[in-house]
């Protein structure tokens, strides 16, 4: 499945944090509540968890890789992109440091021609700088090769395939590892997604806090069970790992979207752009002498360029609006037991949701008796506008986006640089 995507605010997240708001307390029955902002906290609960998520991937990953169960041999989908970036960065660095000891060279010459200077010592200075500048520029052309090198060896690894049989392949392998990664990751954070859920089911704005303190008072106090709605939460995460894979796959086909290698290869292009962009205005600052030193000329035309970036930046985004689809199509055919799970972590929140002591069954149970098979998706409205309101977020960002590689291309077409040394996959 692919995984290349441009990144986004997930359904505009203050957008999210009011409609998901709006969807726990009208599937909890809290009519005229004042919906809270879960801005905050849910900013801070991706923040951690995306962190800590990629931590338990790195570590499963190894594991799976020590146990012999994949193939070492074949690449990470990001890891030829991300050792490209680092690369690029390197470079751009050594650029600045090229700059400062250029200043440094035109500061120490300009001394020589003042009266009662020690020119020996100046000399020596200048000797010294000489040398690091000589050394840069080596430590420079060596990352440049390494550049060219990863680049014309990505299309004949990306097409090799796996030369034993392993127990798993590598897409089995990569959903494996993901799932395992995120059950784990669930369970570490379920007491934070609980005090979110607490926070909606308020009957007045408090502070997310001030919830996540009185959870763990009840817990303390026997009064609440921390757990309370995670079968079904593990059941939303669990079902949608699987269901993801054929949705995204069938969309995938309608759409047109490219294919995995060609997306990496486009994303790669869209970073090495901004990359290029970014160091344009420190060269501009080098001397006519190191600055032919630095410069390769670009095997593609501006205008090349120019195509090339557009032609990624769609493709990405033709992924990026097809996973936000599938998402939503699978958590609406999960709708359901999301409302299960919300009824029973919600219990003890507040006054308006006495801690009754449901299990799974007694809630489907209750539900099912007081609104029938329509109960079950209360809520779904607010569901419904987080995808229009993504929707729209995506809308605007190709417009802005496009906007602006059409306006930085044109500054740029004059420029030539040697740190843009992409390739078409």
């Amino acid at each position: 499945m692919n995984h290349s995507r441009l990144p986004s605010v997930s359904y505009m997240d203050f957008m999210r944090g009011r409609l998901y708001s709006s969807v726990i307390t009208k599937q909890i029955g809290l009519s005229g509540v004042e919906r809270a902002s879960l801005f905050w906290p849910l900013n801070l609960n991706n923040f951690a968890f995306v962190f800590t998520h990629h931590l338990i991937w790195e570590q499963t990953s190894k594991i799976f890789l020590r146990l012999g169960l994949v193939n070492s041999k074949q690449t990470n989908p990001t890891a030829d992109a991300t050792e490209t970036v680092s690369d690029q960065w390197k470079l751009f660095q050594i650029r600045c440091e090229i700059d400062g000891l250029v200043e440094k060279r035109e500061s120490i010459i300009a001394q020589f021609s003042q009266e009662g200077v020690d020119h020996s010592s100046l000399q020596s200075q200048l000797d010294q700088v000489n040398a690091d500048l000589k050394i840069l520029i080596e430590r420079k052309d060596k990352i440049k090769r390494a550049i060219r090198k990863n680049l014309q060896e990505q299309p004949s690894r990306d097409s090799e395939g796996p030369r034993e049989n392993f127990l798993f392949s590598d897409q089995r392998a990569e959903w494996s590892i993901g799932l395992i990664s995120s059950i784990f990751t669930e369970t570490i954070f379920y007491a934070f997604h609980v005090s979110i859920v607490w926070t909606a089911c308020q009957p007045q704005r408090t502070r997310w806090t001030e919830n996540f303190s009185n959870l763990i008072s009840s817990v303390r106090m026997k009064d609440k069970n921390i757990f309370d709605g995670f079968l079904p939460y593990l059941g939303v995460v669990v079902s949608r790992s699987i269901l993801m894979v054929p949705v995204m796959n069938f969309l995938q086909n309608i759409f047109g979207v490219p294919s995995e290698m060609k997306l990496r290869s486009n994303l790669r292009t869209i970073v090495l752009a901004l990359v290029r962009q970014t160091a344009l205005g420190r060269s501009n600052r080098l001397t006519p002498e190191l600055e032919a030193q630095l410069q390769d000329s670009s095997e593609l035309s501006n205008a090349e360029k120019k195509f090339e970036i557009k032609s990624a930046f769609r493709g990405l985004m033709k992924n990026s609006v097809t996973y936000s689809i599938s998402d939503w199509l699978v958590r609406s055919s999960l709708f359901p037991l999301i409302h299960v799970h919300h009824r029973l972590a919600a219990q003890g929140a507040s006054f308006l949701c006495p801690n009754r002591g449901f299990d799974f069954i007694s809630q489907v149970q209750s539900i099912y008796r007081i609104d029938g098979i329509l109960g079950f998706y209360k809520g779904f409205q607010p569901h419904f506008y987080m995808l229009l309101s993504e929707l729209a977020f995506w809308a605007v960002y190709y417009v802005v986006v496009s906007i602006l590689i059409e306006y930085r291309m044109k500054e740029a077409d004059d420029e030539d640089d040697d740190d843009y040394l992409t390739s078409s996959v």
